[in-house]
């Protein structure tokens, strides 16, 4: 199967309303706190948050209900070292010099990178000329031949209880082109980027919060996003990735990977990746006006977690070894989906393995059947229910009936969703 999709074939679906949510749950305000739960070793354990009977009002505009990301203006930085410049031999000269806080200016060119470039205990600012200049500065790695574990990678840029921001290049090669790892919660803003030819386009391990705006990411080994923090047991927060503007296309599995954290995707568009566009693991999301088109096993993902999902549109997602192909698949979870259009799913546009579903307002057009449910193998007295918001028609080739519900050959085990980072 060819999953291989041009720039031109995603093209963004911008917002012009403000949507205001009445959702029964309230696990989704403000922050999207992760669900918990408890499982035994056969993987049959239940929820331990379920919805409440109280109203909660969700606002959701472009603008992330997070933190905001990192300041770029460089009023509030340090001090600021540009490359080449001052008599450094090397960038990771450069980048020692540049103080906690400061800013390291990158010009135009084309920068070899064979050991990986480290930031250390501090945060640091790169900014280039911007990637869609004519002459931009890019830095250039071997490119990899094979997937390596994610503890034993090495980026292009390795930040190592480090954070700060990278914006206006292109970074190609390396095992990620990004890779934050450590006991640090300092964030990091990823902006204005163009990640390639990599391993992963960015490996995020630290228990901190990670932005990635304006940014394409293509052409990787694996996921183009593995967010996936560790040593949670240092913060007092939940980590959370926001990404928008962005583009995700061409990879060998996951496009968004999130595990036990929280995580907002608002205009992103995604395509070309056989293991599915956004996982989401025992993780809280929000998905909003996004495209997923051409991508295998699944459009969205929801393993032990709660989602919400709003005007997203996910076309022609195919079975991978005869693995799923559904719009959107939902296990042991609980999630609200309004005003998608979900197309041409191999196997199934919506899929309740034994979770809840809140939904309105959407669209199914010829998929292989419109609403698979599946129960009694997984989440041991958690049947698959709906909550129907009215809306909902399905057909082909136009939505105009009523949406059938069914069984589907289900798969014979859950996905294996953990450590997939």
């Amino acid at each position: 199967m060819n999953y291989k999709l041009t720039y031109e074939k995603l093209i963004k679906k911008r917002i012009s309303r403000l949507a205001v949510l009445t959702f029964m749950s309230s696990v989704f305000a403000a922050t999207l706190t992760p669900t918990h739960a408890s499982s035994h070793p056969a993987r049959t354990g239940t929820l331990s948050h379920r919805f409440k009977n109280e109203s909660v009002h969700i606002v959701t505009t472009r603008r992330s209900v997070m933190a905001e990301p990192v300041a770029l203006d460089k009023a509030n930085r340090g001090g600021v070292v540009q490359f080449p410049g001052r008599g450094f031999k090397t960038l990771q000269e450069a980048i020692d010099a540049v103080p906690d806080g400061g800013t390291l200016e990158l010009a135009a060119g084309l920068y070899p990178v064979n050991e990986g470039l480290f930031v250390r205990n501090k945060s640091i600012f790169f900014e280039g000329p911007g990637r869609r200049k004519g002459i931009t500065a890019t830095l250039v790695a071997p490119r990899p031949d094979r997937v390596v574990p994610a503890a034993s990678a090495l980026g292009v840029i390795n930040f190592i209880n480090g954070g700060g921001a990278v914006e206006g290049f292109e970074i190609f090669g390396g095992d990620a082109s990004i890779f934050i790892t450590g006991r640090s919660d300092r964030s990091l803003t990823i902006k204005d980027m163009m990640l390639a030819q990599t391993g992963r386009g960015i490996l995020h391990l630290a228990p901190s919060d990670l932005t990635v705006e304006d940014t394409a990411i293509r052409d990787c080994l694996w996921n183009g996003i593995s967010f996936a923090p560790k040593n949670l047991d240092l913060v007092s927060f939940v980590p959370q990735l926001l990404v928008t503007d962005t583009e995700l296309i061409d990879g060998d599995n996951i496009g968004i990977y999130v595990s036990h954290a929280g995580l907002q995707v608002i205009v992103a568009s995604l395509g070309g990746w056989p293991g599915g566009a956004i996982a989401v693991d025992n993780s809280s999301g929000l998905i909003l006006d996004s495209y997923l088109i051409q991508n295998g096993k699944f459009g969205i993902l929801l393993w032990e977690s709660q989602g919400v999902v709003l005007d997203t549109t996910i076309l022609n997602t195919t079975s991978v070894d005869g693995f799923l192909g559904d719009g959107i698949s939902v296990w042991c979870s609980q999630a609200l989906l309004s005003g998608l259009e979900i197309g041409n799913s191999e196997r199934a546009g919506l899929s309740n393995f034994d979770s809840h579903i809140d939904f309105g307002d959407c669209e199914m057009t010829c998929n292989g059947i419109d609403i698979a449910v599946e129960t009694g193998f997984l989440c041991i007295g958690n049947p698959p229910t709906f909550g129907d918001n009215g809306g909902i028609v399905c057909g082909c080739p136009n939505a105009t009936g009523p949406c059938i519900a069914q069984s589907a050959n289900p798969p014979s085990s859950p996905p294996s969703i953990e450590d997939l980072e």
